[in-house]
């Protein structure tokens, strides 16, 4: 799934979800700031979001203004992104207020995950940091 180009009609296709959609979990798409201010925007009870093997774009057209910061939970295993991440911190864009920020970490791509914790910074009221991908050793 490419949200980074479709996300107009990948939320419209959730659109019944609205206001009782609290979770949500993104997977092997390519994704941009902008697709997920559009997704947070879109949900206003989302407070879990977990995305996981997601490839980050920057661009993608004009950048909407957030109308409320992230919160709740996110979870990131296996975000990378095309070009030079650590300088992106795409996740900055959404503002986070988090109760809690789990990060699965790879030693051969850190930036990325510094990037995360980067844009989180002074925001997450707890961190976990585990080695590896969700559900692998």
């Amino acid at each position: 799934m490419n949200l980074h180009s479709e996300i107009f009609q990948q939320v419209e296709s959730l659109s019944a979800f609205r206001h009782t959609l609290s979770l949500l979990t993104l997977m092997g798409c390519h994704t941009s700031s902008r697709a997920l201010i559009i997704i947070v925007n879109c949900f206003p009870n989302l407070v879990d979001l977990q995305i996981s093997d997601i490839v980050y774009m920057a661009g993608g057209g004009p950048m909407p203004s957030i109308s409320r910061p992230l919160r709740g939970r996110l979870v990131v295993d296996r975000f990378g992104g095309i070009g030079d991440i650590s300088t992106l911190n795409p996740l900055s864009e959404l503002r986070p207020e988090l109760d809690e920020l789990i990060v699965y970490g790879h030693p051969l791509i850190p930036d990325a995950y510094n990037s995360v914790v980067a844009a989180c910074a002074g925001s997450v009221k707890r961190l976990r940091l585990l080695r590896g991908c969700r559900g692998k050793p």
